[in-house]
């Protein structure tokens, strides 16, 4: 059995993080446009209109709170299957170099995000959140604590029952 999981895992919730802050600003984006041409209707009710302004209005909210337990819940899935995969310590420093590794990814995946924000057409609907710029913004020192959390787990087990080292 291979004993690389965690460190999948953080990568997967990198690359997932990232993905997850571009649809939410895009869909953001979509819906405020939606409303703009809603608005702009008069053929639809002040009934209809209302519904779309709320929806646009709380989006931000909503798609910055999920943004945030995406992560957190991703994080502490991790967690809770780092302690299936038993580990020797000596192992921990192998993992260091898998860990340079995995910022370096961080850091290319939050200047990814940066770079798309910076388009004249999405920084307008981007500068709205809150919660997805600041975690994209320290997303390498983010990353970083949950890879260093989960090290610590997998490589601070006691032997358990049937595990090999």
């Amino acid at each position: 059995m291979k004993k690389k999981a965690s460190f999948q895992d953080i990568f997967f919730l990198a690359i997932i993080g990232l993905m997850a802050a571009m649809m939410f600003v895009v869909g953001y984006m979509m819906t405020s446009k939606v409303n703009d041409n809603f608005q702009a209707d008069d053929k639809i009710g002040t009934v209809g209109k209302a519904i779309i302004q709320d929806t646009t209005t709380n989006m931000v909210t909503w798609l910055d709170g999920i943004f945030l337990v995406v992560l957190i819940a991703g994080w502490l899935g991790a967690i809770i299957l780092a302690f299936q995969i038993p580990s020797h310590p000596i192992f921990f420093f192998i993992s260091i170099v898998i860990y340079v590794v995995m910022v370096l990814i961080a850091a290319v995946l939050g200047n990814t995000y940066y770079t798309f924000t910076e388009s004249a057409e999405i920084t307008a609907y981007a500068t709205a959140f809150t919660i997805i710029p600041a975690v994209m913004n320290n997303f390498v020192v983010i990353m970083l604590f949950m890879a260093f959390t989960i090290a610590m787990i997998m490589y601070t087990q006691t032997k358990q029952q049937g595990a090999a080292f």
